[in-house]
């Protein structure tokens, strides 16, 4: 069966997703793993630490894009409110 809605993703994406993704040494796995003891809070602290809430921020900004993208609410350049006037040579 195929999906219509399926869309090729451009190849530098595709050649990329090993380097992101690979288990031990993938940008999203380092990513991940990132917990230096310099910004790590004490145990008992209710507020998590710094790295915790940059990883919380980053995937609140991937899901609010995955949204737009997936809900087909992205509007396109031709639909900025803001236009851009090239003055001709």
């Amino acid at each position: 069966m195929y999906d219509f809605t399926c869309q090729d993703l451009p190849p530098g994406i595709e050649d990329a997703h090993d380097s992101f993704f690979a288990p031990q040494t993938g940008i999203f796995q380092r990513f991940m793993s990132w917990d230096p003891v310099e910004l790590r809070s004490d145990p008992d602290e209710t507020q998590p630490s710094l790295p915790a809430q940059l990883k919380t921020k980053i995937f609140e900004i991937a899901e609010s894009v995955w949204e737009l993208i997936g809900s087909n609410k992205l509007p396109g350049v031709a639909d900025d409110s803001v236009r851009f006037h090239i003055k001709s040579a």
